[in-house]
């Protein structure tokens, strides 16, 4: 559970924000497209070798989209193999997303805190149904 999380929000600007691993909101950025390889490897650097989840926005489908948001999504998956893609829809309708942030944020960089507290409790739930069936099944051998 002790990850770092890394939360993109995909676009001619691109949101981000890293969640510490006790829930704390560390950085948010935004990002010019043109800047995203730079800051990647600037990233690379500054967190190796942390553990992390990487989330990133997926555009839906049905909507057309610039090709430099395609692009910027393309980079992101290359960049992180392993990183969850999320609709909007999975997390814009959560409580969480309608969580107060302090600062002064630009709307990327509020969707990509508000996408990471998501995936936070997401994973935690997940994490906890799995403790809670661990120690079920433990007693349950008794």
């Amino acid at each position: 559970m002790g990850k770092l999380i890394l939360a993109f929000d995909p676009g001619a600007s691109v949101g981000f924000a890293a969640l510490s691993s006790d829930g704390r909101l560390t950085v948010t950025r935004t990002i010019w497209a043109n800047d995203l390889d730079a800051f990647l490897q600037h990233l690379r650097v500054k967190l190796f070798p942390a553990e992390y989840d990487v989330v990133v926005e997926k555009s839906p489908e049905f909507q057309h989209h610039s090709p430099v948001t395609k692009r910027v999504e393309a980079i992101l998956v290359e960049e992180y193999p392993e990183a969850h893609l999320v609709q909007p829809s999975q997390w814009k309708n959560h409580p969480v997303s309608r969580r107060k942030l302090q600062g002064q944020l630009t709307q990327h960089e509020r969707d990509a805190a508000h996408l990471a507290l998501w995936f936070q409790s997401r994973r935690d739930s997940a994490h906890q149904a799995a403790d809670a069936t661990g120690a079920d099944a433990g007693s349950s051998r008794r």
